[in-house]
């Protein structure tokens, strides 16, 4: 089962985009290039990212309205602009499950 401390090691993923992130939301991890938020229920992840897609560590995380490509691809297509998505961690695919 994923969750707030493990979603990272091997997911797959199609995140909703969002123009700004709610106030209930508060930072919990940050990486090269992205940002993480979660509720208070820690059952929702918002990533802010320049890099959307394949190859994302051990994750596939794709940001819906774009072409699904890798995240290098991704960021160069956007020229290292950020965007923020959404998802519920229930709706994360646990690829060491498959």
């Amino acid at each position: 089962m994923l969750t707030i401390d493990n979603f990272w090691d091997a997911s797959v993923g199609t995140f909703h985009p969002l123009t700004e992130i709610p106030n209930t939301f508060h930072q919990f991890a940050k990486s090269d290039n992205s940002t993480y938020y979660t509720n208070d229920k820690k059952d929702t992840v918002i990533r802010v990212s320049d890099h959307w897609g394949s190859g994302i560590r051990e994750c596939n995380w794709y940001l819906k309205g774009h072409t699904r490509n890798n995240s290098f691809l991704f960021s160069k297509r956007n020229k290292g602009a950020y965007f923020i998505g959404v998802i519920k961690l229930k709706n994360l695919i646990d690829v060491r499950d498959i």
